[in-house]
Formats: structure tokens, C-alpha cells, sequence
């Protein structure tokens, strides 16, 4: 991908594209009515809930609340009976963060929504599809508030997409508009690692650092997986040599291209390339790696911690992965640069643009992520444990998250504070990095 440099000046060519014209840009034809879906194209985090809403009438949505139980969103709340139990049944077998590790299923309420999950989704879909101009950078369904959240980098395009909305039938209460500047996240920082794990500073051919998101070994082989974007060219295998702490120690070998367009309507024209995943693996030259991810010493924050990692006594990964987390979950991140945070989900499949380049079903997490954290391991935290759940990739500096999403909280654009980590990280969920590197579950952690 890009350095930090490159991203400065980016950001700088949109404040000067503001001065020198004042008419924003415009949206394409408007796409009327809800935008028929198929199901077997959905990736996993919508597919069930359209499923679940498919078979139970008034479906709104499921995500996790404050203290880890599911919650059911509904519009008839005659139905929660049945409701409660096909949601317990489908959530489990569509992503295992359902049941704790002792295998207890977790409590579950019915609650009152006013949109079902069909009707958010397409409505997503059709105000996506009506952008052809690119003044969307990123829009999801956040199923916690029972809304549709899209992100834009110039605020004049925000009255614009509200006028589109209605004109696409979208009710005024069913989506909010919000300000991003979402950036990949690379830097520079020191450190050698032996045995590599999880969360260390590698460089994979970009001209920034990154973070090792882990080790897998399969047929016998091994490798280690990080961002796509943290190699020489984002989508193809060069191939890359890759460095830790100065010494080689393996050559890029799995980076698929950029190319699911025809599978996906986000995919839209113009477009450079999609992706669910932005993961890339390399074959090691040393035998030195553990499925391990590093410690760090203190605890979690949320915001505005920094240093490099340092590894005291790594905690193992576990082979039951999580597909993917829901709304609303908490998940922990060790990255390079800011070292260990902890935060929740907004947001379980969100579509990302970045350079042109659409970043597929990203969830977006609200936690501090900086330039040379892309790579970093993203997972739940069970004792000595880690199940990871995906790979972060970047990170938006707005405050856009609820309930302070119109209030146009954003750094100037050019601007780039280094005492600021961000308001929220972007990662792509271990179901798309698994359908894409080709690795199984077991390949990446301990039984």
C-alpha cells in the first residue's frame, strides 16, 4: 500500500479540492425501491440475519450488549417466543462466539425495533448502488441501532446522499451520515522477536511497517499472515521478502488479487478492486514462529496507548477461531505501534473505500489503532487464551461513533495528529481471510 506520507498527502489534496470548488459532486441516477438480494451472495455476517428475517416475519437484527448477552431486535414482538429460539439455533451454527467455551449457550432478550433487517440491508444496498460517483466511503448496517451509518470524507456530500435516500424511499430515521477519514495503518517502530508471534513490528515490502497478525502451517509448510496492503503491490505476490528486527525471514507467497467485482453490486464501476479480506501470507525462511500472540504488560485501553509490544509469556491462539464477531461484542487488538486495546463492535459488515480500493464486510470496531498496526491480530480473550476473530487494516480518525455521529468531529484534512490513535479500527472478520489464504482453523491455532 501506501506510507504515512503518501496518506498526508492525500488528505491535503481534499482540502484544496474544497477551496477550488464549491460544488460537491454528483450522485448518479437514483436506484428506486428496495435492490433485490441474493442470499448466496451475501457474505456471512448478513447472510444469516437475512436468513433469520426470511423465515421469522419482522426480524430486526441481533447484536451483543454490555454484558455479553445476544439481543433480538423485532417489529412484532408476538413473535419473540419463536424468534428467540430460531435466532439461538442459527447464530451458533453461523458463528461460534454464540456459546462460551464450555459450550453454555448465552442469554438472549426480544426487543422492540422499528426497521427490519431486510428492509436495512436493502436500502444499503440501493443507496450503494446509486453512488457511481464515489462520494460514499463507507456504509453498514449497525444492527445495535437498528440504522444504517454511511461515512463520507466531504461533508458537502452529506446533504447530497440525504436527498438521494429519500428519493431512493428511505425513511429520514432509518440512516445517519457522518464524516471519515479512514487511512491503512503503517509506520515505523524497532524490535526484535524470536520465536515471531502474533502483534510484532514486520515490514513486507511497503514502505511502512506493519504487525504479524499470526503463524498458520499447513501441508507441513509454514507461514505467516499479514495485510495485503503491507506488501510491495496490494493483490499480487511479487514476491516480497519479509523482515523482522532486521533479519529475513520469509518471502510473500498467497496475496489473491483484487477482483470479487462480479460477485458484489459495492463492487460498482470504477472501482479499482474488491476484497473481503485484506490478508496476504508469506512462506517462512526460519523455523523460529509460534501460534502464539504477544503480551503486553498492563492492561487494555481503549484510546491513546502507545509502545512497541513486548512479549512476556505469549498467550496461545486457540484453533476454535470466530468467524466473526457481532455488533456490539467486545474484542481485544495487539498491533506494533499502539500496542494493546480493547473495544466494542458498530457495526459487523461494513463496505470500506480506500484509494479506490473497496474493503468488503470490514467490521468496524470502536478502539485506538495507528499507522503500523495493519496486520494485527483481532480476537476474544478466554484466560491464556486468544481466539482471533480477524486482521486489522485500518483505522478512521473521525469521531463517528454513536451517539456523536453528525456532529462533524474530524481532524482538518491534512492533519495528522501522532498523539491521536483514531476513533475506530477497520478489520477484515477470519471467515473472509480464511475463503481467500485458504487456511483452516486448525492450521492457525492450538487444538
Amino acid at each position: 500500500m501506501r506510507s504515512a506520507r503518501f496518506w498526508l498527502s492525500l488528505a491535503f489534496s481534499f482540502a484544496l479540492v474544497g477551496c477550488a470548488d464549491d460544488a460537491a459532486p454528483p450522485l448518479s441516477p437514483v436506484v428506486r425501491g428496495n435492490v433485490l438480494v441474493d442470499a448466496a451472495l451475501l457474505p456471512p455476517p448478513e447472510r444469516f440475519q437475512w436468513e433469520i428475517g426470511k423465515q421469522i416475519e419482522g426480524f430486526g437484527g441481533v447484536y451483543a450488549d454490555s454484558s455479553g448477552g445476544l439481543v433480538t431486535l423485532t417489529t412484532d414482538l408476538g413473535r419473540a417466543d419463536a424468534l428467540r429460539e430460531v435466532v439461538q439455533a442459527r447464530v451458533v451454527v453461523s458463528n461460534s462466539t454464540a456459546r462460551t467455551p464450555a459450550g453454555r449457550a448465552r442469554p438472549m432478550r426480544v426487543t422492540h425495533a422499528q426497521f427490519t433487517y431486510r428492509s436495512l440491508l436493502s436500502w444499503k444496498n440501493a443507496l450503494s448502488m446509486s453512488d457511481a460517483s464515489g462520494i460514499i466511503d463507507g456504509i453498514g448496517v449497525i444492527e445495535s441501532k437498528n440504522r444504517i451509518l454511511v461515512l463520507v470524507r466531504d461533508p458537502r456530500s452529506i446533504s447530497l446522499i440525504r436527498q438521494n435516500a429519500r428519493a431512493i424511499g428511505i425513511p429520514d430515521n432509518a440512516f445517519v451520515v457522518a464524516r471519515t477519514q479512514t487511512h491503512p495503518a503503517q509506520s515505523i517502530q524497532t524490535g526484535y522477536f524470536r520465536p515471531t508471534t502474533g502483534g510484532i513490528r514486520i515490514n513486507a515490502g511497503s514502505p511502512g511497517d506493519c504487525t504479524l497478525w499470526g503463524n498458520a502451517v499447513r501441508d507441513g509448510v509454514r507461514y505467516g499472515i499479514t495485510a495485503s496492503h503491507c506488501t510491495a503491490v496490494k493483490g499480487s505476490v511479487t514476491p516480497s521478502t519479509v523482515v523482522q528486527g532486521g533479519g529475513t525471514i520469509g518471502v510473500e507467497a498467497i496475496d489473491p488479487p483484487w477482483n470479487v467485482r462480479e460477485r458484489h453490486p459495492q463492487c460498482i464501476s470504477g472501482t479499482l478492486g474488491c476484497r473481503y479480506s485484506d490478508a496476504a501470507a508469506f512462506v517462512y525462511s526460519e523455523s523460529s514462529s509460534e501460534k502464539t500472540i504477544a503480551r503486553i504488560s498492563g492492561s487494555p485501553c481503549g484510546f491513546a496507548c502507545y509502545g512497541p509490544t513486548t512479549a512476556i509469556a505469549p498467550n496461545r491462539i486457540n484453533s476454535w477461531v470466530v468467524d466473526y464477531p457481532v455488533d456490539g461484542e467486545i474484542v481485544d487488538k495487539v498491533g506494533q505501534r499502539t500496542g494493546w486495546s480493547r473495544g466494542w463492535v458498530e457495526g459487523s459488515c461494513f463496505d470500506i473505500r480506500v484509494d479506490n480500493y473497496r474493503h468488503l464486510c470490514s467490521v468496524r470496531v470502536v478502539a485506538s489503532a495507528h499507522f503500523g498496526d495493519s496486520g494485527a491480530p483481532v480476537f476474544f480473550m478466554y484466560g491464556d487464551y486468544a481466539r482471533p476473530t480477524g486482521i486489522l487494516w485500518g483505522r478512521d480518525k473521525c469521531r463517528n461513533t454513536f451517539p456523536n455521529l453528525d456532529d462533524g468531529s474530524c481532524p482538518a484534512p491534512g492533519y495528522e495528529d501522532l498523539a491521536n490513535p483514531g476513533n475506530a479500527f477497520y478489520m477484515s472478520a477470519w471467515w473472509a481471510i480464511r475463503q481467500e489464504l485458504g487456511f483452516s482453523d486448525a492450521s492457525v491455532g492450538w487444538p
